[in-house]
């Protein structure tokens, strides 16, 4: 069963899902790579406000489904386009904690690699998804020298911020994150019902909530992020989830205590949602029709832990092999320290499902560790798919 932190971070991560869930019932009225006014089903070639228009505003939204490869392209080509036509931007990312702005402002001066980067920003701990899917973005930021703003806090943060007693902390004692506006009817609809979803046990007043205070502060968090960037560039482009950028609830709402108001919010959609979307969930859409689903996942059989170091880097330690797996037949064992995966440096247990979701069922790839002190590479042959 899932702990309450599992389920109160699967629905924040995936609250924009609820309201995109509507039946089919209308024709299609746009075309990947088309724009739509939402409520209005007239088909654009660029946004409805105009580029030029959208590379004057303090700060741009995009949202995304985090998985989803085809959205996180969209958002490289939009920065693309407003950076040909606002060269002082910088770029804001939900996806890491403000305590590793440094490792970013090193990537951005050309003083890390892509592996150093990711081990700096603890990426797998703190977002824990494919940084292939992000990597695109973060290149073009290091190539046009575009600063990166990490715009979150720790999930530790999150949690003593949520708390209603750190209402009286100083801002300092806050860590900059002021306490939130509250949140409107609307958003805390949206809230529950995605809570729901994720939730097996029953709802209680108090998680309900403990889930809507920690949202609030997420949204916050990331609000001053913006608005301190803002005062030092002309625009500021920010990559957040669908359900902070809806109906202008979350940040956008969070945005107008420091008077920020000419913020727009633009996310990706496929057609048949995009076409019944309604008016006010975004002030553009953007038509970006899902990546066709991959085959299952293969699966190694591993499961590993961090073990914490006294002197050096934690290690990934094998904790348990899956009887009849791909890991057991290949020799594998537990205690083994994994140390790189088909030649990827590996520092996290997600960083290994991530992998695997990039790799081939019926491919081979060398799993490299240290047993008793000695490093040995296992050939691992992955299942093909059943017939």
């Amino acid at each position: 069963m899932a702990t309450l932190r599992q389920t109160i971070t699967n629905a924040l991560l995936m609250t924009a899902v609820v309201s995109m869930a509507s039946p089919v019932t209308a024709q299609d009225c746009a075309a990947p790579g088309q724009w739509l006014t939402p409520g209005d089903q007239h088909a654009e070639a660029q946004p409805p406000m105009g580029w030029d228009r959208l590379a004057r505003q303090r700060v741009v939204l995009l949202g995304e489904q985090h998985d989803q490869a085809a959205h996180h392209r969209w958002q490289l080509s939009t920065i693309t386009a407003l950076h040909s036509r606002q060269a002082d931007m910088a770029i804001g990312l939900e996806m890491l904690p403000r305590k590793v702005q440094p490792a970013l402002d090193q990537w951005i001066a050309g003083e890390l690699d892509e592996s150093q980067l990711l081990d700096r920003t603890q990426w797998y701990r703190y977002w824990g998804r494919d940084a292939e899917l992000y990597l695109p973005i973060l290149r073009f930021a290091r190539d046009h020298r575009l600063p990166l703003i990490a715009l979150n806090v720790t999930p530790e943060q999150r949690r003593e911020l949520s708390d209603p007693a750190s209402h009286q902390w100083t801002l300092d004692q806050r860590q900059g994150v002021p306490v939130p506006l509250a949140a409107s009817a609307r958003y805390r609809q949206r809230l529950m019902e995605s809570f729901e979803q994720h939730s097996s046990e029953q709802l209680s007043s108090h998680i309900s909530e403990a889930f809507i205070r920690a949202q609030l502060v997420w949204d916050s968090s990331m609000a001053a992020a913006l608005a301190n960037a803002s005062h030092q560039h002309s625009l500021v482009v920010a990559i957040l989830g669908l359900g902070h950028v809806q109906y202008a609830d979350g940040v956008p709402h969070q945005l107008t205590r420091y008077g920020i108001t000419d913020v727009t919010g633009l996310i990706p959609m496929a057609t048949a949602d995009a076409c019944l979307a309604p008016a006010g969930i975004a002030d553009a859409l953007f038509i970006a029709e899902p990546d066709a689903p991959s085959a299952v996942t293969p699966r190694l059989g591993i499961n590993v832990e961090r073990t914490p170091q006294t002197h050096g880097p934690d290690r990934l330690v094998i904790t348990a092999i899956a009887p009849d797996s791909p890991a057991q037949y290949a020799g594998l064992e537990e205690g083994d320290q994994v140390v790189a995966i088909a030649g990827h440096e590996i520092r996290d247990a997600a960083q290994v499902r991530a992998l695997m979701a990039r790799s081939l069922p019926g491919s081979l790839i060398p799993v490299e560790v240290l047993r008793a002190g000695k490093w040995r590479q296992q050939l691992v042959t992955l299942p093909s798919p059943s017939p």
